[in-house]
């Protein structure tokens, strides 16, 4: 992930999932990425659940 400064390899699906996460988490964080697709309206009748609480789902736009 070069726009980390890390040279990371993962391993696993696993590492990798935790990588990009951090990496998101990091761009919220900063303030570059600022769009949450769970404040997106539902279409017809989804849900979101969230059962460990209030939850941010940040995605370049």
């Amino acid at each position: 992930m070069k726009n980390l400064g890390v040279r990371i390899s993962p391993a696993n699906n696993h590492e990798w999932d935790s990588a990009i996460s951090a990496f998101a988490a990091l761009q919220s964080v900063k303030g570059i990425w600022k769009h949450d697709l769970h404040e997106m309206p539902m279409a017809g009748e989804e849900k979101l659940v969230s059962p460990c609480g209030a939850t941010h789902y940040f995605w370049p736009e």
